[in-house]
């Protein structure tokens, strides 16, 4: 998805400097977790113009239908959780074993517009379809669903394999 042309782009700004603050929140309860962000941009600009202020926040949940969980602790310092999903039973054709299967939903969005800036508001939608194979080894499948507010909508469907070693 990130070789797609960009939805929302306030283009170059001059400024003096700008702060972001973000509060983020997360919970796990077994199989489920739900997750969390806000975040603020203010901008303070190089010339006379007025100061800006950008936004954002996602929203997410998931659901190991085999009975994994996500981890104990979620550690601000990197937006993860403490540790992989270890499956409670690896893939494994003979044995009969299928891995961990979740699913996933997340709900985006995006307020790039402030004064003359117009960068645009993006909204997402995400359903997604995760399986590990083992702790090192997950296959996902998304669908995006993104409307830009006076442009239109885009519907993607991504997948990925991912190693970890």
């Amino acid at each position: 998805i990130h070789l797609a042309p960009y939805f929302v782009d306030t283009g170059d700004i001059a400024i003096k400097n700008a702060n972001l603050f973000e509060g983020e929140v997360a919970l796990v309860r077994g199989s489920f977790s739900l997750e969390g962000e806000y975040y603020i941009s203010l901008v303070d600009r190089k010339d006379a113009l007025d100061n800006l202020d950008f936004y954002g926040y996602y929203v997410q949940s998931s659901f190991f239908l085999t009975g994994e969980s996500r981890g104990e602790q979620y550690v601000t310092a990197y937006g993860e959780f403490d540790s992989p999903v270890q499956p409670i039973h690896d893939l494994n054709f003979e044995k009969g074993t299928w891995g961990a299967w979740q699913l996933a939903a997340r709900y985006s969005y995006l307020h790039l517009n402030d004064k003359d800036i117009q960068g645009g508001i993006l909204g997402d939608v995400t359903i997604g379809l995760n399986w590990q194979f083992n702790p090192n080894l997950r296959w996902m499948l998304n669908y995006v669903h993104s409307h830009r507010n006076s442009v239109g909508d885009a519907d993607i469907i991504a997948m990925r394999l991912a190693v970890n070693i």
